[in-house]
C-alpha cells in the first residue's frame, strides 16, 4: 500500500513475530514466530473508556466503551495458559489490558489466556443474574 507522498505504508495490526492462523483451539489463533520469554509484554489488548458522560442515542447501553485490539480478539482460551492479561488503570474511566507472557514460548507455538469472564459469580441480595466479568 502507498501513502501520502508516494512513502510505502505497512500496517501491522500485531505486535512484531506474532500472527494469526488456523488453530486447533478454536477458529482462529495468536502464534508466535519467534521464542517468547517469561515476562515478555506482548501489548494491549482490549480499551474500556468511560463514556457515561457523553450524549449518546441510548445512554443506558453506552456507559463503557470496549475496544478490542486483533491480539484481543484472536487470542484464545486454555485452562493452562502461557499469557496472562493484566488491567491498567491510565486514568479515571479509561483502562487498558496488556498481556504478557507467563512462561517461556517457543516459535509455532499459540498464544492461550485463561478466560475469566464467563465464570459467573452470583450477586449479593440472592439476585438470579450473574457477572460475567469482562471486558
Amino acid at each position: 500500500m502507498v501513502g501520502k507522498k508516494g512513502q510505502e505504508m505497512n500496517y501491522k495490526p500485531l505486535p512484531s513475530g506474532l500472527i494469526i492462523k488456523d488453530s486447533g483451539i478454536e477458529g482462529q489463533g495468536v502464534f508466535t514466530t519467534r521464542n517468547l520469554h517469561l515476562g515478555c509484554e506482548l501489548g494491549e489488548s482490549h480499551y474500556r473508556i468511560d463514556t457515561s458522560g457523553v450524549e449518546s442515542i441510548n445512554e443506558e447501553e453506552n456507559k463503557n466503551l470496549f475496544i478490542r485490539t486483533p491480539l484481543g480478539g484472536f487470542i484464545n482460551h486454555s485452562e493452562e495458559p502461557n499469557c496472562h492479561r493484566t488491567q491498567i488503570r491510565i486514568k479515571p474511566g479509561f483502562d487498558k489490558w496488556i498481556i504478557t507472557v507467563i512462561k517461556n514460548i517457543t516459535a509455532g507455538e499459540e498464544l492461550t489466556l485463561k478466560y475469566t469472564m464467563y465464570k459467573p459469580t452470583k450477586l449479593p441480595n440472592n439476585s438470579k443474574m450473574a457477572y460475567l466479568g469482562g471486558p
